[in-house]
């Protein structure tokens, strides 16, 4: 395997941009979007983005990403055009906040506690901001330039408040240890970064934290029984009563059954899992920290539920690998190979 560098970038984050906070752009009010674990962060472009070899070297500035595109399931700059890098929280997947799948008829849903999540997480962000804003760093460690960020051109990693200009409270962590969030485990992340927040978790277990005062669960329900429709982009009020219900279960099951209850055609879960085009693939946990994420290990998401509907494992039990994202030239659309820090 080769050497991971330390890739990071400072910035602010802002709490107009959380959901359901509004704030006024160009005279227009903007409700806010963000969920507990994908948060914009508006980068302070004139550090960029800094790598590090080693512990005890010294930041440089990398150019890597000027002028380049991600390219995987959508086609997006590292940085939009208001100066923010949209960075998907690594390790951990909150309740989907909204979620409507490119299918007809589809609703936007939110899952149960996907609302508590975020107001949650604010609730802790407002107490460490200034004028609603916090100053943090992102941080990820990566073999190459494409694997910082994924397939929807989101920033990995971990995003870490600072105080008096020190790291002084990493969110991931948080959001782990408070309960707000499932453990969700790619074979980007590094062994030491799977196994501290499997730590937060199974803290959050033994105090019953919010998502886990059911554990978790164990067979599929109907996506009727785990959601409810929410309009985006309306003023909405967070209401604890409708959104603290059960079941929850992780958002990546969520997701890919509300697109089989609407297209199933008698088909039962695990084998509309098994027939799609695009197969998700994972591995047991401990198979990945005893020989990494080798091709004998992996396997079809789909092995892991029975035919009728029973979930066959638990949430920290597996790591999923990571969609493929490339770095396209902004100007030619070509794919850049062997792109080196």
């Amino acid at each position: 395997m080769e050497t991971k560098l330390l890739l990071k970038f400072y910035g602010i984050i802002d709490l107009g941009n959380f959901w359901p906070n509004s704030k006024e752009v160009d005279s227009k009010v903007v409700y806010g979007q963000c969920s507990a674990d994908t948060i914009k962060i508006l980068i302070d472009r004139k550090q960029g983005f800094l790598t590090k070899s080693h512990p005890y070297a010294s930041e440089e500035k990398t150019k890597i990403f000027n002028h380049v595109l991600i390219s995987g399931t959508e086609i997006r700059p590292p940085v939009d055009s208001k100066g923010y890098v949209t960075v998907r929280l690594q390790g951990v997947s909150a309740p989907e906040l909204h979620y409507k799948p490119d299918i007809r008829k589809a609703k936007m849903l939110t899952q149960h506690f996907g609302q508590t999540a975020v107001v949650e997480l604010q609730h802790m962000l407002r107490k460490h901001s200034l004028n609603n804003k916090i100053k943090c760093v992102a941080k990820t460690y990566v073999e190459k330039p494409e694997d910082a960020f994924d397939c929807r051109a989101r920033f990995i990693g971990d995003v870490i408040i600072l105080k008096d200009d020190r790291e002084f409270l990493n969110i991931n962590h948080w959001l782990a240890e408070e309960g707000l969030v499932y453990p969700c485990f790619y074979t980007s992340m590094t062994n030491g970064e799977i196994r501290t927040i499997q730590l937060m978790v199974k803290s959050a277990i033994s105090k019953k934290n919010v998502l886990w005062e059911h554990h978790y669960h164990k067979k599929l329900e109907p996506v009727e029984n785990l959601s409810f429709e929410l309009k985006r982009g309306r003023k909405v009020r967070y209401t604890p009563s409708r959104d603290k219900k059960l079941p929850v279960y992780m958002p990546k099951i969520f997701r890919r059954q509300y697109k089989y209850e609407l297209t199933k055609n008698g088909k039962s879960f695990k084998s509309f899992l098994l027939s799609r085009k695009e197969q998700d693939r994972c591995c047991l946990l401990d198979d990945f920290f005893k020989d990494g994420a080798k091709e004998n290990n992996m396997m079809p998401f789909g092995n892991l539920f029975s035919s009728n509907g029973d979930i066959l494992f638990k949430p920290w039990e597996v790591v999923f690998e990571e969609a493929e994202s490339k770095l396209l030239d902004d100007k030619t659309k070509r794919v850049i190979k062997n792109l080196e820090f």
